[in-house]
Protein backbone atom coordinates (compact mmCIF):
# COMPACT_ATOMS: atom_id res chain seq x y z
CA UNK A 1 0.00 0.00 0.00
CA UNK A 2 2.80 2.36 1.01
CA UNK A 3 4.58 1.74 -2.24
CA UNK A 4 1.70 2.24 -4.12
CA UNK A 5 1.48 5.74 -2.68
CA UNK A 6 4.70 6.53 -4.13
CA UNK A 7 4.44 5.30 -7.26
CA UNK A 8 1.43 7.34 -7.57
CA UNK A 9 3.20 10.70 -5.85
CA UNK A 10 5.89 9.77 -8.15
CA UNK A 11 3.86 9.46 -11.69
CA UNK A 12 1.79 12.76 -10.73
CA UNK A 13 5.25 14.60 -10.24
CA UNK A 14 6.45 13.49 -13.77
CA UNK A 15 3.55 14.27 -15.69
CA UNK A 16 3.39 17.51 -13.40
CA UNK A 17 6.50 18.52 -15.60
CA UNK A 18 4.96 17.16 -19.18
CA UNK A 19 3.61 20.64 -19.96
CA UNK A 20 7.13 22.27 -19.77
CA UNK A 21 8.86 19.30 -21.64
CA UNK A 22 6.27 19.29 -24.63
CA UNK A 23 4.62 22.35 -24.25
CA UNK A 24 4.99 25.59 -27.13
CA UNK A 25 8.40 27.29 -26.31
CA UNK A 26 8.01 28.81 -29.68
CA UNK A 27 9.33 32.48 -29.15
CA UNK A 28 6.62 35.35 -30.22
CA UNK A 29 8.72 36.68 -33.16
CA UNK A 30 9.43 33.06 -34.76
CA UNK A 31 5.31 32.29 -34.70
CA UNK A 32 5.31 36.45 -36.19
CA UNK A 33 7.59 35.60 -39.04
CA UNK A 34 5.90 32.25 -39.63
CA UNK A 35 2.96 33.89 -40.33
CA UNK A 36 4.56 36.51 -42.30
CA UNK A 37 6.37 34.31 -44.69
CA UNK A 38 2.77 32.49 -45.49
CA UNK A 39 0.58 36.14 -46.02
CA UNK A 40 3.57 37.29 -48.25
CA UNK A 41 3.04 33.80 -50.47
CA UNK A 42 6.51 32.29 -48.81
CA UNK A 43 6.88 28.70 -49.24
CA UNK A 44 9.28 26.29 -48.12
CA UNK A 45 9.63 23.07 -50.74
CA UNK A 46 11.26 19.26 -49.10
CA UNK A 47 10.80 16.14 -48.80
CA UNK A 48 9.99 13.95 -45.59
CA UNK A 49 13.65 11.96 -45.73
CA UNK A 50 15.66 15.43 -45.98
CA UNK A 51 17.65 16.11 -42.62
CA UNK A 52 18.31 19.66 -43.73
CA UNK A 53 14.41 19.99 -44.25
CA UNK A 54 13.58 18.64 -40.42
CA UNK A 55 16.68 21.18 -38.82
CA UNK A 56 14.58 23.99 -40.72
CA UNK A 57 11.13 22.96 -39.34
CA UNK A 58 12.43 22.43 -35.94
CA UNK A 59 14.14 26.25 -35.99
CA UNK A 60 10.34 27.27 -36.35
CA UNK A 61 9.13 24.95 -33.51
CA UNK A 62 5.13 24.79 -33.34
CA UNK A 63 5.25 27.92 -35.52
CA UNK A 64 5.91 25.47 -38.39
CA UNK A 65 2.26 24.41 -38.83
CA UNK A 66 1.88 27.98 -40.00
CA UNK A 67 4.37 28.06 -42.99
CA UNK A 68 3.28 26.40 -46.20
CA UNK A 69 5.26 23.56 -46.69
CA UNK A 70 5.20 21.40 -50.01
CA UNK A 71 6.11 17.72 -49.74
CA UNK A 72 8.47 16.92 -53.49
CA UNK A 73 8.30 13.58 -52.61
CA UNK A 74 5.94 11.34 -53.75
CA UNK A 75 6.21 8.97 -51.31
CA UNK A 76 5.86 11.58 -48.36
CA UNK A 77 2.28 12.59 -46.81
CA UNK A 78 0.32 15.41 -48.75
CA UNK A 79 2.53 15.18 -51.46
CA UNK A 80 2.97 17.89 -54.33
CA UNK A 81 5.65 16.56 -56.58
CA UNK A 82 4.03 18.81 -58.86
CA UNK A 83 4.31 22.08 -57.49
CA UNK A 84 7.79 21.33 -56.72
CA UNK A 85 8.27 20.61 -60.58
CA UNK A 86 6.55 23.51 -61.61
CA UNK A 87 8.82 25.60 -59.70
CA UNK A 88 12.02 23.99 -60.79
CA UNK A 89 13.09 23.14 -57.33
CA UNK A 90 16.22 20.87 -57.37
CA UNK A 91 17.54 20.97 -53.73
CA UNK A 92 16.08 20.70 -50.06
CA UNK A 93 15.19 22.98 -48.74
CA UNK A 94 14.32 25.61 -50.89
CA UNK A 95 12.22 28.75 -49.50
CA UNK A 96 10.22 30.55 -52.42
CA UNK A 97 10.25 34.23 -51.34
CA UNK A 98 8.81 36.87 -53.41
CA UNK A 99 9.16 35.14 -56.21
CA UNK A 100 12.37 33.70 -56.08
CA UNK A 101 14.45 30.51 -55.31
CA UNK A 102 16.69 30.21 -52.06
CA UNK A 103 18.16 26.56 -52.13
CA UNK A 104 19.46 25.43 -48.44
CA UNK A 105 18.91 25.49 -44.93
CA UNK A 106 18.72 29.53 -44.00
CA UNK A 107 18.61 30.94 -40.55
CA UNK A 108 15.62 32.66 -39.20
CA UNK A 109 17.65 35.72 -39.55
CA UNK A 110 17.80 35.10 -43.12
CA UNK A 111 14.30 34.70 -43.88
CA UNK A 112 13.47 37.29 -42.04
CA UNK A 113 15.75 39.43 -44.23
CA UNK A 114 14.85 37.99 -47.75
CA UNK A 115 11.00 37.94 -46.98
CA UNK A 116 11.19 41.94 -45.22
CA UNK A 117 10.09 40.94 -42.28
CA UNK A 118 10.28 44.17 -40.06
CA UNK A 119 8.98 42.65 -36.70
CA UNK A 120 10.92 41.35 -33.77
CA UNK A 121 14.21 39.13 -34.62
CA UNK A 122 14.14 37.68 -30.68
CA UNK A 123 13.91 34.08 -32.83
CA UNK A 124 15.64 32.27 -29.79
CA UNK A 125 13.51 31.04 -26.64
Amino acid sequence: MVWGGVTALVTIAGCAQIPAITGSNTPPATTALAEHLTQTGAKMYGTYWCPYCERQEQMFGDAITKVQVIECDPQGDKAQPQLCTQAKVSSFPTWEINGQLYEGLRSLDDLATISNYQGSREFNP
